[in-house]
């Protein structure tokens, strides 16, 4: 009996730990060949364009001089919201990420204080978080991409959910966790292929439902 009970714990413990080995392998092939998506430069510019107005429209340069809050100061340079923009992209393509969130970070303060609708520069977050992936903060990113969705549906927002919810999944030692990690990968690529909004990620959410589906079978063992 005591045999048995033995042999029962390590079966049990072998296949756990086969499981845990299965599942941190596929989703680390997942992430070396996906990586996070930088949008295409046919991507950077909003659905609706950005008002090309002076970014001091609702102050004065006596009331921005004079003092006051941060914002006041943040449009004191007369620049319209697209350059702002434009320049982020640069510093985000040349890897610059720390300069590029401090212009993306300008222009959402910017927009806010032009009271440009959030819809016309959702893509700024789905940047901001690309960005902040990037610099290794993945709590401030998917903060992003949850903000940019909540404005308006961006298939790139969801590719990037995928992949950072296969990228927490991976850092578990709990097989249920990576395999729940899938499931919810699964969905946000289903969403971003039915919404079919640009063919990188149209392209990107299929490769990667093809790849989890694969996953899903291995471990269900089909």
């Amino acid at each position: 009996s005591y045999t048995h009970t033995t042999l029962h714990q390590y079966t049990h413990i072998f296949i756990f730990t086969m499981k845990r080995i299965l599942i941190h392998a596929v989703l680390a092939n997942v992430l070396y060949s996906d990586g996070f998506m930088m949008p295409p430069c046919s991507q950077l510019i909003a659905p609706k364009p950005f008002p090309d107005v002076p970014i001091t429209s609702k102050k004065s340069k006596h009331q921005m001089s004079s003092g006051g809050d941060n914002e006041g100061m943040i449009l004191a340079d007369d620049e319209p919201l697209s350059s702002k923009f434009q320049r982020a992209v640069v510093l985000q393509r040349a890897g610059d990420y720390s300069s590029a969130l401090e212009e993306y970070e300008t222009f959402v303060k910017a927009a806010k204080s032009c009271d440009v609708s959030p819809e016309k520069y959702a893509e700024v977050h789905v940047n901001m978080g690309a960005v902040y992936m990037r610099l290794g903060k993945r709590k401030e990113a998917k903060i992003n991409f949850e903000v940019a969705l909540k404005y308006r549906k961006i298939g790139n927002a969801h590719v990037n959910l995928a992949l950072l919810t296969l990228a927490e999944g991976q850092k578990s030692v709990n097989p249920t966790d990576g395999i729940n990690a899938l499931k919810e990968a699964e969905d946000h690529c289903r969403i971003a292929v039915d919404l079919n909004d640009d063919i990188h990620s149209f392209q990107r959410a299929s490769t990667l439902l093809v790849d989890i589906g694969k996953m899903l079978a291995q471990v269900n063992g089909r």
